[in-house]
């Protein structure tokens, strides 16, 4: 099953299914642990479908969009997480939900947020995905934190600039962007602003006291 996609200015900003009255509610472990995997059902296929539509950036216009099972020439079935805390593995088949129904954890406005998305992938002509993926082509997690990521950095871009005030690694660590202009400074005094901004490794300085022997 798949959706055409719409341009730009068609798209409908949408409210998610949530359990909450914003369209982004604070991240809460307790909220995820209630969180009803299998509802709602409201996709032409039975599973879920985020309403808040994706949009893509200007510059790039998918064909179509399609379930990430609906995949072509994968080199592996579809790969998420492993649940053992022994050993981190996303490359092992045991992890796609059925329901087509993610949560991304990402900072935005102060506070870790709870962002909805579904499995809907967006693709050209030759059914190559526009999002993301990493070697392992049947890994899915690259292609729903990059949905997850839009759905902010859409929010400032147009049709000239499609990187408006938006940084990705605040909203994945939660540290705050500050913007330098050193593009009027010389190599070297470039370099010396890193080192002075940077943090410096040093080896510790470990001191051996002799002991003498009392005789």
């Amino acid at each position: 099953m798949s959706v055409m996609s719409k341009k730009p200015s068609e798209t409908v900003f949408e409210a998610s299914f949530t359990d909450d009255s914003t369209i982004w509610p604070e991240w809460s472990d307790a909220a995820l642990n209630k969180e009803n995997w299998a509802y709602p059902k409201n996709g032409p296929d039975g599973s879920f479908h985020d309403t808040q539509l994706v949009q893509l950036p200007p510059s790039l216009i998918p064909y179509e969009w399609i379930r990430a099972k609906n995949l072509d020439n994968r080199n592996g079935q579809l790969t998420m997480f492993t649940d053992d805390p022994k050993s981190l593995d996303l490359i092992i088949n045991n992890k796609h939900l059925l329901h087509s129904k993610y949560v991304v954890r990402l900072y935005f406005l102060g506070a870790w947020r709870r962002i909805l998305v579904d499995d809907m992938i967006p693709v050209n002509e030759e059914k190559t995905p526009l999002l993301p993926r990493t070697g392992n082509d049947f890994e899915l997690w690259p292609m729903l934190l990059a949905k997850a990521l839009l759905k902010l950095c859409s929010l400032t871009w147009t049709d000239c600039y499609e990187i408006v005030d938006f940084h990705p690694v605040a909203c994945l660590t939660g540290w705050v962007c500050l913007r330098l202009e050193v593009g009027y400074l010389s190599p070297q005094d470039k370099w010396d602003f890193l080192r002075e901004y940077a943090d410096h490794f040093e080896w510790e300085v470990t001191e051996v006291t002799e002991q003498k022997s009392q005789g």
